[in-house]
């Protein structure tokens, strides 16, 4: 007890000392290696559900791909919820798939979703095919916005899964750019922003052709 007390005055974020969270009423196990779920994503995550449902209720398979899962909060969710989904979820490092791995287990959604290492960097245009929804929570924290966050983030949360070491934007272009040729027609692209981005995103989104 004296140990975590210790820990905590360090600043050391709760989630990881307990090595636990709660997104989406679903339990989530956590480490330095993955960015610890916030509530506002789960914004994000009930809009990709409720929209996917409503749109797609006669399809047989809702094909999701989750950009930069982490602890796959977001791929889990969506797993866990949509029936009809098949989600595949990417992200840069072992050590983070084998956190979104666990959970996948944990919440008894593994056999619907595929992980895999890679960069939406490096992927290229035939890496998916057929993807109905495209949804991510990207590093879009400003290098600059970064240096001023709290000791509990800026010292413990693993930065490559904050910010860009830039302006925060490169993975709104990159990832605008890939979706257009993973997406079905009709299918649909979800991304959580900072404060203060939404006209550049918008201009991002706008200028990569979507409506």
């Amino acid at each position: 007890f004296r140990n975590v007390i210790r820990r905590r005055a360090k600043k050391e974020p709760v989630q990881y000392i307990i090595g636990s969270t709660e997104f989406m009423s679903l339990p989530f196990n956590v480490n330095p290696s993955v960015v610890i779920p916030r509530p506002e994503t789960e914004l994000l995550v009930e809009s990709v559900i409720n929209i996917s449902k409503e749109k797609w209720k006669d399809k047989g398979v809702i094909n999701f791909l989750d950009i930069g899962t982490g602890s796959g909060n977001i791929a889990v969710s969506i797993a866990k919820y949509v029936d009809n989904s098949r989600v595949y979820a990417i992200d840069i490092s072992d050590d983070i798939l084998k956190i979104a791995e666990e959970n996948a287990g944990i919440n008894g959604v593994a056999e619907k979703i595929t992980f895999k290492n890679l960069s939406i960097f490096d992927a290229g245009q035939s890496e998916f095919t057929g993807i109905n929804v495209i949804v991510s929570n990207p590093p879009y924290i400003s290098l600059k916005d970064f240096q001023g966050l709290s000791d509990e983030i800026k010292l413990f949360e693993p930065g490559v899964g904050l910010h860009n070491g830039a302006d925060g934007l490169s993975f709104f272009k990159v990832i605008c750019e890939k979706s257009k040729y993973w997406l079905t027609p009709d299918g649909m692209l979800f991304m959580e922003m900072g404060e203060g981005q939404s006209k550049d995103v918008f201009d991002i989104v706008k200028s990569s052709g979507f409506c």
